[in-house]
């Protein structure tokens, strides 16, 4: 068994300048709950894989999760990048 870590147990409350998220569709467990770590967070990017589940939504919990939380939307290939506001990063 291979022990998890949150990604508040990594950060221990400190801020955070990027989380690259590429989960192959468990994005959807991720998003669920305990996101509070997203408002100490520059920049988010993620791929989203719902072409490989379709009719699964395994990015909706993702898309609810940041809608809540201002921000910018980049794309560069597979990758989106959420810029969150109130960060130190700038598009």
């Amino acid at each position: 068994m291979i022990p998890g870590l949150t990604i508040d147990q990594l950060s221990k409350g400190r801020p955070i300048l990027v989380v690259k998220v590429d989960i192959e569709g468990a994005d959807k467990e991720l998003f669920r709950s305990n996101t509070d770590w997203m408002d100490r967070t520059d920049l988010i990017a993620i791929e989203l894989h719902d072409w490989l589940f379709p009719n699964v939504e395994t990015s909706q919990s993702f898309m609810k999760t940041i809608a809540r939380r201002p921000h910018q939307i980049a794309m560069r290939g597979e990758n989106l990048f959420f810029l969150m506001s109130g960060g130190t990063i700038s598009l």
